[in-house]
């Protein structure tokens, strides 16, 4: 029989809405939410970029976490700068704040859905991320030293597991002591 920290098997994962997806495990079912750990006005940038720009670079840090722009700002940019970078990029630790920051504020967010009416709350509640945005070299150690996790309630329910995938690793934190495990996939 397999074994893991994360997992008791056998398992059976079915997809579901609000949350996403619902772990059946021999003794606790498990719901799990999912969010794309992505900033906002890069997604914007890039379907811009996709739908009337082909092949031009998307500065990713200036389409960072808390960067807001307008449609016509983003269509300002690629006009005036389509192939090349023109942001200050990162300094220090930088890179990690910024993902420390995101990662709270995604937390935040689902804890709020996770309290709404119509949501179906599990004995157990995992919140997962994925960060697929590219950017610089992230320490990831660091990153999940800079996350406070568990975060405060929104109300009665919150997530007892985040497990974040960025880039080949899966951190996962659980809010029983903040274990913190760095698993290469």
């Amino acid at each position: 029989m397999a074994t893991s920290d994360l997992l008791e098997y056998p398992i059976e994962l079915i997809f579901s809405d609000r949350p996403d997806l619902i772990l059946k495990q021999p003794n606790i079912q498990i719901g799990i939410e999912i969010i794309e750990l992505i900033p906002p006005a890069y997604a914007h940038a890039v379907a811009i970029r996709n739908e009337h720009y082909s092949g031009a670079l998307v500065d990713r840090s200036l389409f960072g976490w808390g960067a807001t722009f307008t449609s016509q700002q983003i269509h300002e940019y690629f006009q005036g700068n389509p192939n090349r970078l023109t942001g200050n990029g990162w300094e220090g630790d930088g890179v990690e704040l910024e993902w420390a920051k995101a990662v709270k504020k995604a937390v935040e967010h689902k804890v709020e859905k996770l309290n709404s009416s119509g949501f179906n709350v599990f004995p157990s509640n995992w919140l997962a991320l994925y960060a697929s945005s590219p950017g610089p070299e992230l320490d990831h150690e660091l990153g999940a030293s800079l996350v406070v996790f568990p975060l405060e309630r929104a109300g009665l329910y919150s997530f007892e597991r985040l497990l974040v995938l960025s880039g080949k690793n899966l951190i996962v934190f659980e809010s029983s002591g903040n274990r913190i495990l760095k698993v290469p996939l």
